[in-house]
């Protein structure tokens, strides 16, 4: 356990590197001023590509609008078949008719 008076960072370093620590230190030192440092490049700004304006967004609009109309159609189509076969199965179990002949 080491003691106040001696610190553990000394004894460590003596033990593992061999050097005092003013040696390791001043040993640091000159390595850390040997490397060279590059300047880091300049940022360039980079513009985004500008999308071109569309020419005939209304076009494409109208057809949205076309499809929408005719999807609206094809649905009140399929209500009005559905209400009159409703409509003709009320009927018929109103009469008592079988729906199919046997």
């Amino acid at each position: 356990m080491p003691t106040r008076t001696s610190p553990v960072g000394r004894q460590s370093i003596e033990k593992r590197c061999g050097l005092n620590p003013d040696e390791f230190v001043k040993e640091t030192m000159a390595f850390a001023k040997s490397l060279r440092v590059e300047p880091p490049m300049p940022r360039t700004i980079v513009e985004p590509d500008r999308i071109p304006p569309v020419k005939g967004i209304e076009s494409e609009r109208e057809e949205i609008r076309q499809r929408v109309a005719s999807f609206k159609a094809h649905q009140q189509r399929f209500i009005r078949e559905r209400e009159n076969y409703a409509s003709s199965q009320w009927k018929r179990v109103a009469e008592g008719r079988p729906s199919m002949p046997r």
